[in-house]
């Protein structure tokens, strides 16, 4: 059950504006980073049709080879198959004697889990996805409990009015856009090396499913309150974060944004916000999952507490101590290959290069 967190005199304040500061300067360190990868995400995609190109003239060739999607997709393939196909993601073997007779079922067990419960072929197909082409994949690790009223049928086919209930772990990835650190932390767990005071997700919750949260049961206790929830439906986002518009840019009108090929500056943009299509916006409320190390009620305590965290309005939502028996926080980082930070290097920092080398040569011959 999650607790709510008793503040000490004036440290829920002391925390807002040092979680606020913290969270501004770290995403105004990433911004570079965050442009990085979306560009990145072009170069995989490689667009046949790219932006009028005016160097050496007007109408020269501006083609992009797919060499980072070519290599990309052999790795990831080959990370695929060799975790996934074995009919079993784990294999057990007993430790001593005792433990013979219990191993196989056991090994059932898990089988039985990841393929009705866990499902991490889905979940690795996204997260490992992203290891390969930028380098770093965060996963989270949890418990989902929902209990809510919903129409459904009884055995004789009559519509009903049941509280359904849904109690189960979960593995899932977060999109590295949507995961942030302070730039100076090496490591998501507090006590490692380098060990980050905070981390935060990013949270895109529907006003809807936020009010059925207001009236949830336990474990989710403590309630959002109402009031709180009527004043955030206020703060819906108009827009999509960068990272979504930049993959309905690519889903929807096949061109990346910016012609990074040529050599002048002045090509014309290849994509305009709202052609063919794209960046429908949702309606939702964006909050911040933020696991912190704070003092709560006294400066020479610590104490890990999970807080949900409004930006625009520097509103605490909801703030609870870490309700993890490990008390640890339920995310983990694999990387292609390790960076000397947190971040992991890609395929698609690989590959940059000779991508654009292959490109201009083609283009330049054509």
């Amino acid at each position: 059950m999650a607790e709510k967190v008793v503040w000490g005199a004036g440290r829920e304040a002391e925390f807002v504006s040092w979680i606020d500061a913290e969270l501004q300067e770290a995403q105004t360190a990433r911004q570079s980073l965050d442009r990085q990868w979306r560009e990145w995400l072009a170069q995989y995609r490689a667009p046949a049709k790219q932006a009028l190109k005016k160097f050496p003239f007007e109408g020269a060739s501006n083609y992009i080879v797919p060499i980072t999607a070519t290599d990309a997709d052999q790795l990831y393939a080959k990370f695929l198959q060799t975790i996934h196909a074995p009919q079993n993601l784990w294999t057990l073997a007993p430790l001593n004697e005792r433990w013979v007779e219990a191993a196989k079922p056991l090994q059932d067990y898990l089988q039985w889990l990841d393929f009705a419960i866990l499902r991490m072929y889905n979940t690795n197909k996204r997260a490992l996805l992203e290891m390969v082409k930028l380098g770093t994949a965060i996963y989270k690790t949890g418990w989902t409990f929902e209990q809510r009223p919903v129409w459904t049928y009884n055995d004789l086919g009559q519509r009903v009015r049941m509280t359904r209930l849904r109690s189960l772990p979960f593995v899932d990835h977060v999109r590295l856009a949507d995961f942030v650190l302070p730039a100076y932390s090496y490591a998501i767990q507090p006590d490692a090396q380098g060990g980050a005071p905070w981390v935060a997700e990013r949270l895109r919750i529907k006003t809807d499913t936020l009010r059925s949260m207001a009236s949830a049961q336990e474990p989710f206790l403590p309630n959002i309150s109402k009031e709180t929830v009527e004043f955030l439906a206020h703060f819906e986002e108009p827009n999509v974060p960068e990272h979504d518009a930049e993959i309905q840019e690519l889903d929807f009108v096949k061109r990346p944004r910016v012609a990074k090929e040529s050599f002048d500056q002045s090509s014309e943009p290849t994509g305009t916000k709202g052609v063919g299509g794209a960046f429908q916006l949702p309606k939702e409320i964006e909050l911040w999952e933020v696991h912190a190390r704070f003092p709560t009620t006294a400066k020479d305590s610590q104490d890990d507490v999970i807080v949900w965290y409004h930006q625009p309005t520097r509103k605490i939502v909801r703030a609870v101590y870490n309700y993890f028996h490990h008390d640890k926080r339920p995310y983990d980082v694999v990387r292609y290959f390790p960076g000397d930070g947190f971040y992991g290097i890609g395929i698609c920092e690989h590959k940059e290069m000779f991508k654009t080398l292959g490109s201009e040569l083609l283009n330049f011959t054509v």
